[in-house]
């Protein structure tokens, strides 16, 4: 039998995306209200930003890890 790789989560691989995530949101967010953006746009921008940087880090920690 041939043994693959555990595709268990740790928390760090959620928490670290979603703290990245949640200051990049928070910036732009105020970045638009400080230049008279709409609030559906930093809403839009927030949680666009978030899951791509989430996945983004996901994505280089697992290659890391794979190296």
């Amino acid at each position: 039998m041939s043994t693959s790789q555990s595709s268990r989560t740790n928390w760090p691989d959620i928490v670290v995306p979603l703290i990245i995530g949640a200051v990049l949101g928070v910036a732009v967010g105020a970045l638009s209200m400080v230049f008279d953006q709409g609030i559906s746009v930093a809403v839009a921008l927030t949680l666009g930003i978030a899951m791509l940087t989430g996945w983004i880090v996901l994505k280089a920690r697992r290659r890391l890890r794979l190296e």
